[in-house]
């Protein structure tokens, strides 16, 4: 059965998406069995459709971590990476605006204690400019199948429940329509004197997910959060990626209709 298209929309033709890129980061994660994506698998991916993200290093020592951040440049952040760990911050693993090797060196260590053997390595990563922090995603429902998520996102999504869901494959329309649906749109489009920042990106990001589902089917949950929208563009600054030979029974994040 064919995708039913609304009147007047459209699903655009992108650039920049390398379908063969894509396709082996999964297949070869594939042969691993069901899982999350490593955090350079993830970023391999996004990237490999065209999306912007944070420029990360791993590192699993404190020199590592101060070599990747010469190279990045200060400021950095420090975040704990873990096959047991799914929201960093829930575990206290996340440092921001590291501004010097003296205290990336002094970070490293404390963050190696404070979260425990769930943390195998860390993630050095540049910091980016302040944004309006939205989520981004998608979710296989059982019933549905891929179902694409914007929302506000940061820390706080699940406190604040504003995310708008939409039927793969996307249109143009249902991405503005999610984002005109957000009540944390009124951030996007300027609030209280701020620069507007670039919707015309989340609408990109969101079609750019949805061609991500159709090219390699065995993403059963992926999500971009934060993303931060500036100005002009976008970039991805955490981003999370299971698969699967199945339909899972439940995912991490639950679907409101």
């Amino acid at each position: 059965m064919f995708p039913l298209i609304r009147r007047g929309a459209t699903e655009p033709e992108l650039g920049r998406i390398r379908r063969d890129v894509v396709r082996s980061v999964v297949d070869c994660a594939m042969t691993r069995g069901d899982g999350w994506l490593t955090p350079a698998e993830a970023q391999t991916l996004v990237e490999g459709v065209g999306l912007s993200i944070a420029s990360t290093h791993l590192a699993t020592t404190a020199e590592e971590a101060a070599s990747a951040a010469r190279e990045i440049g200060y400021p950095v952040a420090l975040k704990a990476v873990g096959p047991e760990i799914v929201h960093k911050t829930d575990v206290g693993g996340v440092v921001l605006n590291i501004a010097d090797e003296m205290h990336l060196r002094e970070a490293f260590p404390a963050l190696r204690s404070r979260v425990g053997d769930r943390m195998t390595a860390a993630m050095v990563q540049q910091m980016v400019p302040d944004g309006v922090e939205l989520l981004v995603g998608v979710v296989v429902d059982p019933t549905f199948g891929p179902v694409i998520a914007c929302g506000s996102g940061g820390v706080l999504v699940d406190v604040l429940h504003d995310t708008a869901f939409r039927l793969h494959p996307l249109t143009d329309v249902d991405a503005v329509e999610m984002i005109d649906s957000l009540k944390g749109v009124a951030l996007l489009r300027g609030y209280r004197g701020q620069e507007p920042c670039d919707e015309q990106a989340v609408v990109d990001a969101l079609l750019r997910i949805s061609a991500l589902v159709e090219i390699c089917p065995g993403i059963q949950e992926l999500e971009l959060n934060p993303l931060k929208v500036l100005p002009s563009g976008a970039r991805a600054v955490d981003v999370r990626v299971r698969i699967g030979h199945r339909l899972p029974g439940s995912a991490t994040r639950r679907i409101s209709y």
